[in-house]
């Protein structure tokens, strides 16, 4: 009976060990990633993966069709050739192959279209997200928060908050800048042990201004070498007032194929 105690004894102080609230914020960030699938945690440093775009195709087959003198030269960047590009040490970018350096113009475009999506092909921890930042963890209503005060008190990107259940999961986010306060709530399928980002949706509020924009984003993803990364990434950015929400840009989906991993001989 005795050694059947203490088993249980053991048992109990194991898994109240396990369930312990971090001591510190870094210690709570630490809790947060290692809920989340990230591909760099799979022994992924560099990737490479063909980019195509229907809707951009679609975009340059109509300026041919209604600018006569330039109708061939675009048309000949069809199909835009695109390469989205990643590093540990650079992070990630979109390489236009089919757009000539010298068209600033359409470079810019595209810059436009694809902005802001490098960080969902392969997104940074939270713990590089609250680098900035001076950060603070305690409970908020019925979950925790991270709450990071940007060390550089004259940068417009004030403070960054994450919002946890008692998982440790992702509930939501909030950014806040002199300009405007956007809350992201981001959704996840479970993929092993860990959460499989699949869609977010941003409210973005300007502090001046009653100006409300809403994203929604949508992403898919393929097992390649063992790794789930991006196979699709779908966006519409909407303006939203009391008449109802007005689209601005998009929809546009993104396709990714033809991954390549570790190819480059950087370090891990």
């Amino acid at each position: 009976m005795r050694t059947a105690i203490s088993g249980l004894l053991f048992l109990g102080l194991f898994f109240s060990g396990c369930s312990r609230m971090p001591s510190t914020p870094e210690q709570a960030v630490a809790r947060v990633d290692a809920r989340i699938y990230y591909p760099q945690r799979e022994g992924i440093h560099d990737l490479t993966a063909a980019v195509r775009c229907p809707h951009l195709d679609e975009h340059f087959q109509k300026k041919a069709e209604e600018s006569a003198d330039a109708a061939l030269y675009l048309l000949e960047m069809l199909p835009l050739q695109i390469r989205f590009v990643w590093d540990v040490k650079e992070g990630g970018r979109y390489e236009y192959l089919s757009v000539p350096e010298s068209e600033k113009e359409l470079r810019a475009f595209l810059d436009k279209a694809f902005g802001g999506t490098e960080i969902l092909v392969v997104p940074p921890t939270e713990e590089e997200n609250f680098q900035p930042f001076n950060v603070g963890f305690g409970p908020w209503e019925d979950k925790y928060r991270l709450i990071g005060i940007n060390k550089d008190s004259q940068s417009d990107f004030t403070k960054y908050a994450v919002i946890v259940d008692k998982t440790f999961k992702i509930v939501s986010k909030q950014y806040y800048s002199r300009d405007f306060v956007s809350t992201t709530v981001p959704s996840y399928r479970e993929e092993g042990h860990h959460l499989l980002l699949t869609d977010l949706i941003t409210l973005q509020k300007g502090t001046t201004l009653e100006q409300q924009v809403v994203s929604e984003v949508h992403l898919r993803y393929q097992q390649v070498q063992g790794c789930w990364l991006v196979q699709s990434l779908e966006y519409v950015f909407k303006e939203r007032s009391k008449e109802g929400d007005k689209t601005f840009r998009g929809p546009l989906t993104i396709n990714f194929s033809d991954y390549r991993i570790n190819e480059t001989g950087g370090e891990k």
